[in-house]
């Protein structure tokens, strides 16, 4: 299935950079790709044993693409965001891989305690990661 969804990704990324780079909408892409992760994720607190085969299709195929047309987005618009490209992108490179590292050790031991203090299995366990 990943393999399949990176075919996907890749031919619908240059619909992304049309969308971003030749169409008014580019805080559309950014907001509504964004919605569709948040919202693909969101479904997945669903997943059980009968309907795991689904959350794969789901998390492999439709959060994948969400997340890159997001990226792609996003990062046509660093040029846009920042007047000294060299200190400024650094600067804001620095703080988006410190801020995604806080997150991230927040987010595992929030899901460790939240796990342990609900008895949950493994399968409720990726679930709860999933969601959160």
């Amino acid at each position: 299935m990943a393999a399949v969804a990176n075919v996907f990704v890749a031919l619908s990324l240059p619909l992304a950079g049309s969308l971003t780079d030749h169409t008014p909408y580019r805080k559309n892409v950014v907001v509504w790709s964004w919605f569709i992760l948040w919202l693909s994720n969101g479904i997945q607190i669903f997943c059980n044993q009968s309907t795991w085969e689904v959350m794969v299709v789901i998390q492999a195929v439709v959060c994948a693409t969400s997340y890159m047309f997001h990226q792609t987005s996003i990062l046509c618009y660093i040029t846009e965001i920042v007047s000294d490209m060299d200190g400024q992108l650094q600067e804001l490179n620095m703080l988006v891989r410190v801020w995604e590292l806080g997150t991230m050790l927040c987010f595992i031991i929030g899901v460790f305690i939240f796990s342990k203090i609900m008895d949950f299995d493994a399968l409720q366990q990726a679930t709860t990661g999933q969601v959160s």
